[in-house]
């Protein structure tokens, strides 16, 4: 989107472009390995994963459903937040710069 908005030209529109792409991965990566998790344990009803216990019982499919429908909510709610750190990060970054570039002109003149 970033690409999109600011064009694949401008430096702006590929730093954006280019600084998504780990965040999306790990996204991505923690999203298959719950989805692997989940699944070992609803098809072999087992209660454990490498000797941590995950659970009392084996777990449903309507409840690994339920699990899945949850940590969608907060992949996309923490996604969010990160991103709006890093913009309001960027954003002060510049906010500096032209603060300095004003200043710069007031002396100037």
């Amino acid at each position: 989107m970033a690409v999109d908005l600011y064009g694949s030209d401008s430096a702006v529109g590929q730093r954006l472009f280019i600084n998504r792409i780990p965040f999306e991965v790990v996204g991505v990566l923690t999203i298959c390995l719950a989805l692997l998790a989940g699944a070992y344990l609803t098809i072999n009803r087992n209660t454990d994963i490498l000797g941590i216990k995950m659970s009392n019982e084996p777990i449903s499919l309507s409840a690994l459903l339920l699990f899945y429908g949850f940590l969608a909510a907060w992949v996309i709610l923490v996604a969010y937040v990160v991103s709006l750190a890093a913009r309001e990060r960027n954003l002060r970054k510049e906010l500096t710069r032209v603060r300095g570039l004003i200043e710069e002109r007031e002396r100037a003149r």
